[in-house]
């Protein structure tokens, strides 16, 4: 229902609403896209040290994502780490969505 409000009111105003994917958006460290583990509210990233309140941290990954969902015909880090994720391969392999 929020989302219905929000494309309403963007459609009124003029603004754009762009909609993604929150899956993994809290387990992804916004500053080095590495994919961890979060904690109940707790995010720490174990590859750059890196540690915030997760749904801080994923909110700026849905900002980030939001980003490069605007930008036609350009890639993204992030869009490679959440098409990584679904894909199913395993950490040292690799795949990347461009778009």
């Amino acid at each position: 229902q929020l989302r219905l409000l929000l494309e309403y009111k963007g459609l009124l105003t003029g603004v754009p609403v762009v909609v993604v994917d929150p899956r993994y958006t809290s387990q992804t460290c916004n500053v080095c896209k590495h994919i961890g583990k979060r904690t109940n509210k707790h995010f720490k990233c174990q590859n750059c040290a890196g540690h915030m309140d997760a749904d801080v941290n994923a909110s700026i990954n849905i900002a980030t994502l939001g980003r490069a969902i605007n930008r036609v015909g350009k890639s993204n880090d992030m869009c490679c780490t959440i098409a990584h994720v679904h894909s199913g391969l395993k950490p040292n392999q690799s795949l990347c969505v461009v778009g």
